[in-house]
């Protein structure tokens, strides 16, 4: 389950994951657009356009199906890094083992894997990939 505890988030707002398990240091994508619909190049684990991520930043909690919490991202205010302007860059932890709830534990992406474009203006991610901080 993934809280949402961003701007104009409850704390009671949550998004359930399709059953299964996501390994350890594993990778699961989650895009509101399809890979052919999308500038990314390989195919989301989910597609779900329902969980929208605010500009203005949020505050994201994974947590098991006990309701442990196994990672966090952000806070509930300005995203720590990533830019909404051209080229655009997502917002990538530096470690899996960092705290996300720390602005020094996030960087721009400054890479391409498993994105459509591999020039300077195109955008910069690596979805369901490691980063390349």
């Amino acid at each position: 389950m993934i809280q949402d505890l961003g701007a104009g988030a409850s704390p009671t707002q949550h998004y359930t994951l399709p059953s299964g398990t996501i390994s350890s240091n594993g990778f699961f994508l989650i895009s509101g657009l399809s890979q052919e619909n999308s500038r990314i190049n390989i195919a989301p684990d989910l597609v779900f356009s329902g969980m929208n991520l605010h500009n203005n930043g949020e505050l994201l909690v994974l947590k098991d199906d006990g309701g442990n919490i196994i990672n966090t991202a952000n806070r509930s205010d300005d995203w720590y890094a990533g830019t909404d302007t051209d080229p655009k860059k997502s917002m990538e932890k530096i470690s899996p083992s960092l705290d996300g709830t720390l602005d020094s534990s996030w960087e721009d992406a400054n890479s391409h894997v498993n994105m459509d474009g591999p020039g300077s203006t195109d955008e910069f991610g690596t979805p369901k990939a490691a980063n390349n901080l």
